[in-house]
């Protein structure tokens, strides 16, 4: 059974791994902010944004988002931590970025092309971060209509675009693109200062769960918001409780 981050289970394992000096990995919108109807409205807490630069003085800290990257160092505003983006695709010193976005522009073309009409009348958004795509659902004004669309979207992309759903969003990457497991692991076998050194994630949607399935067991996993079919071996009840878990942290390194 998954247990709260908040037990004295997830206290005594958060103890045991930064006796180890792990690497701090954390998604970005529902985990480090709130989820927003547009993703250009989402603003990072002060308090979160301070913890954060705090701990990258102890530890080191990453970032790995289905945004872009720049888009997220501008929000986060956080000059130490490697920031990934488009869930994995972009940040790796090894990923053809450019041939994953001329991938990723056709893609764009063909339903602004074809769909343009339908995504405005469903009330949803479209937005090319470069080496993915994103449909966005939380606006949808039919929600009906929207399911249908996106399984119309979906059919019209070549098997080279993997389609996975999120909360309220359909991502779209390229099939070959890495995902933010092996991101996560890249980083931690290539870190400079202690290659192989644990590491810690926070994430809360459907492309965290990579991360969590493939986590070996002496990193530490969390759960932002409930979910028992998560892989997960920890859990936040809310997004307000990364605060927490930032501070608790911060804590016993300071110790």
């Amino acid at each position: 059974m998954k247990r709260n981050i908040r037990s004295m289970a997830a206290e005594r394992d958060l103890r045991r791994i930064l006796a180890r000096k792990p690497l701090l990995a954390f998604d970005y919108d529902g985990t480090l902010a709130p989820i927003t109807g547009r993703p250009e409205q989402t603003v990072t807490p002060p308090a979160i944004r301070d913890a954060l630069r705090t701990l990258g003085l102890y530890a080191p800290v990453a970032i790995l988002t289905g945004r872009s990257r720049d888009d997220a160092a501008s929000r986060l505003q956080l000059p130490d931590a490697r920031i990934i983006g488009n869930h994995g695709a972009e940040g790796l010193p090894d990923t053809d970025t450019a041939a994953l976005q001329a991938q990723v522009q056709q893609w764009d073309a063909l339903i602004r092309q074809h769909f343009s009409a339908d995504i405005q009348r469903a009330g949803l958004y479209l937005e090319n971060k470069g080496c993915s795509l994103s449909l966005h659902t939380r606006l949808a004004t039919d929600a009906n209509f929207a399911r249908q669309l996106l399984r119309r979207i979906r059919l019209a992309l070549p098997a080279s675009a993997y389609c996975f759903a999120g909360k309220c969003i359909l991502n779209i990457v390229p099939f070959n693109a890495p995902d933010k497991a092996a991101a996560l692991h890249h980083l931690v076998a290539n870190d400079q200062d202690m290659p192989g050194r644990p590491a810690i994630y926070l994430g809360d949607d459907l492309n965290d769960e990579v991360v969590f399935q493939r986590a070996p067991a002496h990193w530490m996993t969390i759960r932002v918001g409930p979910h028992r079919h998560s892989a997960a071996r920890y859990y936040a009840r809310r997004q307000q409780d990364v605060l927490w878990f930032l501070l608790i942290t911060l804590n016993h390194l300071r110790r």
